[in-house]
């Protein structure tokens, strides 16, 4: 099960830590009839959010994803939005969204 630990504020957000990183899917359209997915490990996990460590790298070009991960023993599917993306393309910060667009 994941465990959340050393809840601390930080200037630009509230986030939370994990005790042990645990797997994320990032999926994401690479062509408009073509889904590929990539793997990540989390790096942190808020309430509007996480971060994360992918594989691979992450094309720059890509905005919204879906997001396959597991927390407190829980299975969950969100939609999000890419809001950072490290220099080399494995890094990224992801803002959980309601709703898909169209």
């Amino acid at each position: 099960m994941n465990k959340i630990v050393n809840y601390f504020p930080s200037e630009r957000r509230k986030s939370l830590r994990i005790l042990n990183p645990k797997q994320v899917v990032l999926e994401y359209k690479a062509t408009p009839n073509q889904l590929e997915s990539i793997i990540g490990i989390t790096t942190s996990i808020g309430l509007n959010g996480l971060s994360c460590k992918t594989k691979s790298v992450m094309p720059k070009t890509i905005n919204h994803l879906y997001l396959y991960f597991e927390f407190e023993g829980i299975k969950l599917k969100n939609f999000g939005t890419v809001t950072w993306l490290s220099e080399v393309g494995d890094e990224l910060g992801v803002k959980f969204l309601s709703t898909p667009p169209d």
